[in-house]
């Protein structure tokens, strides 16, 4: 262990000596009323609801950041891949966008993710950009039919989806990607026509929606009204039998399924209801539920400034499993920030390390599958610890764990060198 913990000393030693070369009125700006801002551990995530993307698994090199002040002018603007990893601004408030491209009218398989994130620039500081969330700021539409509507479906049947009277795409039978359509302002409908000839005679059959919001994934299935449709002895459908039906289940891409409306043809619809408890539906959330997650240590004091110390372990318990463990590193020293950010990120989710994972279980720090579902860790934090004792200042250690049910506990550990 000294040894690791030696060799991440040098690691460091010639980060900070690496640093040093910037120029100076990048780290330290001269003029009054400027800032600094750090890039370099700026992770952008994408939300597919599903999991959340970390950027060694997306390409985001073509994503689109820009950043603008208070007054809302833009200041900055560069693809991902081209992005600088230091620049000075004045003083003020301002925030990053993150988007993904030029959102379509309606294409075929290109989700379209935005994020935002407001910070501030002190004089003579270093500002950590840290994670930006990206989610899905489009509307998803697949088409799926019952595997009984398919047995007598003919040649010539389609669905053709149309949302915000702008954004048309056709659905053939052995279609299989979803379309995602542009969100509208103060437009919400969306219209699936079903078309085409079954068992011999033509059908149509439209469905209509009228609550359309950016991130929700629009499931519609087209079926028989009965799933055993009467037929001659040729095996064609008799006439009285036949009948198309449509289940639709609504789900929210940047959180969990709303509803499920099964026969809504030009129908009203059931309003959404505030999230509820999974395993009691009539309970509502609760304050309180948060305890099913605990931080603790019997090395530190979360309440009061640590001195630095060799061991210090935090044992992190969730109850309903470990979805994310997110870790922000801060400090007021901006050696050990510009220092730490060359090796590894500022702000990182070990439940998706990308290629930083090696770095970090280096360290002893648990990552991928050795934190998600995990009811228990212990989160060794020994061999970080020791190294802020070689950068006098106030060192901020956040920890923020979030389990299956989307609970979310943070706590921070603050250390004095």
């Amino acid at each position: 262990m000294k040894t690791k913990i030696l060799s991440i000393f040098a690691a460091l030693a010639v980060a900070l000596s690496l640093s040093s070369c910037h120029e100076k009125e990048d780290i330290h700006p001269a003029n009054e009323g400027v800032g600094t801002v750090s890039m370099r551990s700026m992770a952008v995530e994408v939300n597919n609801a599903e999991k959340v993307i970390s950027r060694a698994e997306v390409d985001l090199s073509g994503f689109n950041v820009q950043i603008f002040n208070a007054e809302g002018t833009k200041v900055k603007e560069w693809k991902y891949a081209d992005m600088p990893e230091i620049f000075s601004l004045p003083v003020g408030d301002y925030h990053v966008h993150v988007y993904s491209h030029e959102v379509k009218k309606a294409a075929w398989e290109e989700p379209y993710f935005v994020g935002d994130k407001d910070f501030s620039i002190v004089k003579d500081e270093i500002t950590e950009i840290g994670v930006v969330t990206c989610k899905l700021a489009n509307i998803k539409v697949s088409i799926r039919y019952s595997d009984e509507l398919r047995k007598y479906m003919g040649d010539d049947c389609k669905v053709n989806v149309r949302v915000n009277d702008e954004g048309t795409l056709e659905y053939l039978p052995a279609e299989t990607r979803s379309g995602y359509f542009a969100a509208v302002d103060g437009s919400t409908t969306l219209v699936a026509e079903f078309n085409g000839s079954v068992g011999g005679y033509q059908e149509t059959l439209r469905h209509t929606a009228s609550d359309l919001e950016p991130g929700q994934h629009r499931i519609i299935t087209f079926k028989l009204k009965s799933s055993k449709p009467e037929v001659d002895e040729n095996g064609n459908i008799i006439i009285d039998g036949i009948g198309l039906d449509v289940d639709v289940v609504d789900e929210d891409l940047n959180g969990n399924i709303n509803w499920s409306e099964p026969n809504l043809d030009d129908k009203d619809r059931p309003g959404q209801e505030d999230p509820k408890d999974p395993d009691d539906p009539d309970k509502p959330d609760v304050p309180g539920d948060e305890t099913k997650i605990t931080i603790t240590s019997d090395d530190v004091d979360f309440d009061a400034v640590n001195d630095i110390k060799d061991k210090v372990i935090v044992k992190i318990d969730a109850e309903y499993g470990i979805e994310h463990l997110q870790v922000t590193i801060s400090s007021d020293n901006a050696d050990f920030v510009a220092s730490v950010s060359d090796l590894l990120p500022m702000s990182f989710d070990l439940a998706y390390p990308g290629d930083n994972a090696a770095n970090f279980e280096s360290i002893g720090f648990p990552t991928g599958s050795n934190v998600i579902g995990s009811t228990h860790i212990d989160f060794d934090i020994s061999q970080f610890v020791p190294l802020l004792g070689s950068f006098p200042g106030t060192h901020h250690f956040q920890i923020s764990v979030t389990d299956a049910k989307n609970k979310q506990l943070v706590k921070t550990l603050t250390f004095k060198s």
